[in-house]
């Protein structure tokens, strides 16, 4: 319902822990509610609004050099409304709950540096939102000085993500819906970087 529609959030902020609770309280977009074309027609007034309660924790502990980043979040989606396999809008009636936990790592000595960051996320109710279950991202540096004036930080970046059933594109409504004849594999991305910075020099008169 239009106008209808508002945001709730909550937080609580420590040194190193951070707790917080939002909710919101959305409208359908207009492609959901109204389409008229040569392959696609429907118009929908009688959807409900999405309501989304999400509860989230994050900490951030120091030990020396090393710092953890652990992180929890809960989130229960209820009037989804999505394409389905056919790219016809439908809204569900069973709540879908989301449960992620991550743990980041960062650890830096000398002129070496590392970055990683690794949720698991799973599922239930219907299955309607597709994501992987398990996500990585991490990046290995070294920094580097060369002739005083340019610094040089090269490395590794590695991402890698879980097999699941991403959505399909719909070219005539424009709008990404549910498939469930390919399996998007599960792979691992390495990329090799260098980044160069030089240092201003002041010229001498």
């Amino acid at each position: 319902m239009l106008a209808s529609d508002y945001k709730l959030k909550f937080e609580l902020q420590r040194k190193w822990l951070n707790l917080g609770f939002y909710r919101t309280y959305t409208s359908p977009t207009l492609a959901q509610q109204y389409m008229y074309n040569n392959s696609f027609r429907w118009n929908l007034k009688n959807l409900d609004n999405v309501l989304s309660d999400n509860i989230y924790a994050s900490a951030s502990p120091q030990f020396g050099r090393l710092t953890l980043h652990p992180s929890v979040m809960l989130q229960r989606i209820a009037n989804y409304i999505y394409f389905d396999t056919a790219a016809v809008v439908q809204q569900s009636n069973a709540a879908i709950a989301i449960f992620r936990a991550g743990l980041g790592l960062d650890y830096y000595k000398g002129k070496f540096s590392t970055t990683n960051q690794f949720f698991l996320t799973t599922t239930t109710g219907p299955d309607l939102i597709r994501v992987p279950h398990v996500f990585i991202n991490s990046r290995i540096a070294f920094d580097l000085l060369y002739a005083k004036v340019l610094f040089i930080q090269t490395g590794v970046e590695l991402h890698y993500k879980s097999s699941y059933c991403g959505d399909a594109f719909m070219p005539a409504t424009q709008q990404f819906h549910l498939q469930d004849s390919q399996l998007l594999p599960g792979y691992l991305i390495a990329d090799v970087f260098a980044d160069l910075r030089i240092n201003r020099v002041d010229r001498k008169s």
